[in-house]
């Protein structure tokens, strides 16, 4: 009766999630009978208890039961000899181990998805409910405060539980074969659809099912600023109907006259603003945000100061959007593919634009509009403008020759700095302008994503490590 309990419990625990008190009594036989089956039966007959394995190597590692460290880590490498020959290597491409003592490695049942899970985003899943809101990012104050038995004061999600995740597809078996039992053949980037897929058939991570975020509009504004095909090439971008790396067709840049209504140059160097027509076209993107309560009384004071701050707020999160399109893999193989024909736009069927931006490719361009918002945005912002974070991302936007993993260290180090998050309203507005997986597919450097994230005993009780101006990038 013993055996077919746990055979029972295990099974559960791949659409259940195993609660502090359950693994309290139950996780020393669990870690056990799994430690036997991993290393008795053959892989393919493993890779099914992904999900029982990461929850129970979880909180044995926690110190949940009493569970000895050697016993822990001779599950962690039992799972870790069982999975598929490639999947390390593909999970651990950008620099970070998915072995780690950091890292958790979910696989489907087939062994062909597998998916790298940050210790700091397994905690949202087991103990904190990430749909609906997220723990705000903790400052030093805060997080000084913080006491495990205490929830964490939540806010619309941004998206920031997903740092560290990556996600590989193997198409085919032994041999190349799609139909073989094994899988053999190497791995590839896998897409933000196939993560989605993945956490679905495991229940016991519904704490982290991704909300889909509705883009319409916001890609309604980039076709009007990036032509009709650029616009489509962006939107395959943000819903992920793209698989990172993927070189995007070269589309036709929009007219010169396209541009000079949009962005114009002020008296000042380097201080190019954004034209009435850019902001209707933003104003459109942000029509259907509701405004939280607070936020509500502040606009019925119909102040000028309220409502500009609020479209202040609006730049910022189309300057950020923005940004984080123009950092994604699909975007720097459009910039590869150009200069290694070395053709200029008009022979690739790309219009001219004007003098101050000359044969802009997509990467650039987007760019280009970013620092045009960002420069409307923080005009009337000292705080903003002289925020040591905000200086760096402009001048990095501003640099033609940077490359995108020090952008996308900048963006993020911006966006996780206290002023920024404690921006009101911007984390709705962003929302709006980036996808639920818009941190996932950040390319950043390992050292960038140590500095936005970890795991310590001053973290705010869901893993993620207080963020200071002192090391927020």
């Amino acid at each position: 009766m013993r055996a077919q309990w746990l055979t029972r419990a295990i099974g559960d625990l791949s659409a259940t999630p195993l609660t502090r008190v359950q693994a309290a009594w139950v996780l020393p036989a669990v870690l056990q009978a799994l430690l036997e089956h991993c290393l008795t039966h053959s892989p393919d007959a493993v890779w099914p208890l992904a999900g029982a394995v990461c929850q129970t190597l979880y909180w044995a590692e926690a110190g949940v039961a009493g569970i000895a460290d050697a016993h822990a880590q001779a599950l962690r490498k039992a799972w870790h000899d069982a999975l598929p020959a490639h999947l390390h290597s593909a999970l651990s491409v950008d620099g970070t181990d998915a072995f780690g003592p950091k890292t958790y490695v979910l696989t489907s049942a087939d062994g062909r998805v597998g998916m790298r899970v940050p210790k700091h985003l397994l905690a949202v899943g087991l103990e904190g409910d990430a749909r609906d809101g997220e723990p705000s990012v903790p400052t030093a104050s805060n997080a000084t405060d913080a006491i495990a038995s205490e929830p964490a004061a939540r806010r619309p999600s941004t998206g920031w539980h997903w740092l560290g995740v990556r996600v590989a597809t193997c198409e085919h078996g032994a041999d190349g074969m799609t139909d073989m039992g094994s899988v053999d053949g190497p791995y590839a980037p896998g897409d933000m659809s196939q993560l989605h897929t993945l956490i679905r058939d495991f229940g016991c991570l519904r704490g982290i099912w991704p909300t889909e975020r509705k883009l319409e509009a916001f890609v309604r504004l980039l076709g009007r600023w990036l032509g009709d095909a650029g616009g489509d090439a962006a939107n395959a971008v943000l819903h992920s109907d793209t698989v990172p790396g993927d070189p995007l067709p070269l589309v036709a840049m929009l007219t010169s006259d396209r541009v000079d209504a949009l962005v114009g140059t002020a008296a000042q160097p380097d201080s190019e603003r954004l034209r009435r027509l850019a902001h209707l076209d933003i104003d459109d993107v942000f029509r259907t945000v509701v405004l939280t309560a607070q936020e509500t009384e502040v606009a019925c004071t119909a102040s000028r100061q309220a409502v500009q701050a609020t479209q202040r707020t609006r730049l910022l999160a189309i300057a950020a959007g923005l940004t984080w399109l123009a950092v994604q893999p699909e975007y720097r193989a459009v910039r590869g593919h150009s200069a290694g024909t070395h053709e200029c736009p008009e022979s690739m069927g790309m219009a001219t634009l004007p003098e101050q931006a000359p044969a802009l490719l997509p990467p650039d361009l987007l760019k280009h509009y970013a620092v045009a918002a960002f420069n409307d945005a923080m005009s009337n912002e000292r705080a903003w403008r002289e925020l040591p974070q905000s200086r760096i991302l402009r001048t990095y936007l501003a640099d033609p020759a940077c490359d995108a993993e020090t952008l996308a260290g900048a963006l993020a180090g911006w966006l996780a700095s206290p002023t920024i998050q404690g921006t009101a309203g911007l984390t709705g507005f962003l929302a709006q302008t980036l996808p639920w997986f818009w941190v996932a597919r950040l390319p950043l450097t390992p050292a960038d994503a140590s500095a936005l994230s970890g795991v310590s005993p001053a973290a705010d009780g869901h893993g993620m490590t207080a963020i200071s101006p002192d090391n927020a990038l």
